[in-house]
């Protein structure tokens, strides 16, 4: 792993303990450029191998630092599909933070590499994310994924194919604290 993905994990988990008045742990180097366009930054928690929150942010005007510490306070308290985490499980949660490069607006499905790419769909003000982890995990083909982010967005399924529905391609980066992480947004 990077030194920056050690120092973003850091940072987060410091944040956590933090807020939930725990012992933080040593104060660690977190100044660092980052020097790759940024599109947003989302915290994944997971305990004893289950998804508990997982929540992130587009890029606006907060540094990478500022959207990762925001995002892991929020997918432990505000994931409305799971309850708050509480501060008896701060210490066992992994943690993964997966950082967006900007979205790209796509013509066709081709342009998809799963693996490498996450989806973003939006019509009105609906709108859907998966990150690039949860394809490969769950072995979809591109067609499959675009379909499971149209359903994350409260879509019909083939709503990508619709010529109305916005659907974006996006690379990322994801650093997990422990490699069993599920990071399934």
């Amino acid at each position: 792993m990077s030194a920056d993905g050690r120092k973003l994990l850091a940072a987060a988990r410091r944040e956590l303990h933090a807020h939930f008045g725990l012992d933080t742990p040593a104060e660690v180097d977190v100044h660092f450029e980052w020097t790759l366009p940024l599109g947003g930054v989302f915290a994944t928690l997971e305990l004893e191998g289950e998804l508990r929150g997982c929540i992130g942010y587009f890029h606006r005007d907060e540094d990478i630092l500022a959207l990762t510490r925001r995002a892991v306070v929020a997918a432990a308290l505000d994931d409305p599909r799971f309850g708050r985490i509480s501060r008896e499980e701060v210490p066992r949660l992994a943690i993964s933070i997966t950082v967006l490069a900007p979205p790209v607006a796509i013509a066709d499905p081709s342009e998809v590499v799963i693996g490498r790419d996450g989806l973003l769909v939006e019509r009105g003000g609906a709108h859907g994310l998966l990150l690039p982890q949860v394809a490969v995990r769950r072995g979809w083909d591109c067609e499959v994924f675009l379909a499971e982010t149209c359903r994350k967005a409260g879509l019909a399924l083939d709503a990508w194919r619709d010529g109305v529905t916005v659907v974006q391609r996006f690379e990322a980066v994801c650093y997990s604290d422990q490699p069993s992480a599920i990071s399934d947004q």
